[in-house]
């Protein structure tokens, strides 16, 4: 194989929840009497830090006001987290990948206990080496936790490989030196992606291509 190490992101690269979180943008706008948003208009803004996309949205991006939204949003997400799916194909490529001997672990700027259970919940923890995400519920602080994730991975840069779905994924990849490929059905669509690196994919069966 190409790679030795995969690190994966979760949300929108494992599980299949960027419909889910218009949902819940959705319900935060409604009370508000701000305009709802479609999945489309979701995946072609989408961006990190976050507060900058709920600035596009008109909701608050600072302060109190901010703060509440991020505990609603991970509140309703929490509740219903289990009606999500994983995307398909990946958990194929996962077990494969396995059986070929890659190490395997999730990055993600998701608070790092809820990205524990919710890989408990869909019984792949047995996977993973290690998972790593950050401290907050406002999804920031990737970039720094990426650099101890990347401290207890035993391999050279040339062996690793990031798998996401965002933008600031290829920016996490870029900033620790390693290779990354982008999906494209998860928080950022086919163009947003391809506008910054030619390495996406549309779906998981074309992943194995890059590794093997």
């Amino acid at each position: 194989m190409n790679y030795e190490h995969i690190i994966w992101d979760w949300n929108g690269t494992i599980v299949d929840d960027a419909q889910f979180c218009v949902f819940i943008l959705n319900d935060i706008l409604f009370k508000r009497d701000l305009p709802n948003i479609n999945l489309r208009y979701y995946r072609e803004h989408f961006s990190f830090p976050v507060n900058l996309f709920y600035k596009k949205l008109g909701l608050p991006c600072s302060g109190k006001c901010y703060d509440e939204i991020n505990r609603l949003f991970i509140t309703h997400y929490k509740k219903e987290y289990f009606s999500c799916n994983l995307h398909s194909g990946v958990l194929c490529v996962i077990d494969k990948l396995m059986k070929l001997g890659a190490e395997q672990s999730v990055l993600s700027a998701g608070k790092e206990s809820d990205i524990i259970e919710f890989v408990n919940y869909y019984k792949l923890s047995n996977y993973f080496s290690s998972i790593s995400g950050v401290q907050n519920i406002c999804a920031s602080g990737k970039k720094e936790i990426s650099e101890a994730h990347r401290q207890n991975i035993m391999c050279t840069n040339d062996k690793l490989l990031l798998v996401g779905d965002t933008i600031h994924d290829l920016e996490i990849a870029e900033h620790l030196g390693i290779d990354c490929v982008l999906f494209s059905n998860g928080h950022n669509n086919y163009d947003v992606l391809l506008g910054k690196t030619s390495r996406v994919i549309k779906n998981y069966e074309r992943l194995l291509s890059f590794i093997s």
